[in-house]
């Protein structure tokens, strides 16, 4: 797998996404997704996905999860800030 960056598309288990953001947390590396319709449209169904060697994962763990949104919703917030600049 080829380095992970913003507006890739994965197919994880069948299923299509978004990387909307990616971040390094405690020497982790995170994406933040949005999963895709098979006509590669967006739904409204959003992950967090842990980074490990050559794979991706869904985190499920609430605490990881509660500590990593607020950062990606910054991210995702200054993106769109500076769309309307």
């Amino acid at each position: 797998m080829n380095e992970i960056v913003v507006g890739d598309l994965l197919t994880v288990s069948s299923k299509k996404y978004i990387v909307l953001d990616k971040i390094g947390y405690l020497s982790q590396e995170y994406i933040f997704v949005n999963e895709m319709t098979d006509n590669e449209e967006n739904t409204d169904a959003f992950y967090v996905m842990k980074i490990v060697g050559d794979s991706v994962s869904i985190i499920e763990e609430k605490a990881v999860i509660d500590n990593l949104l607020p950062i990606f919703s910054e991210n995702i917030q200054k993106m769109v800030n500076k769309v309307f600049e």
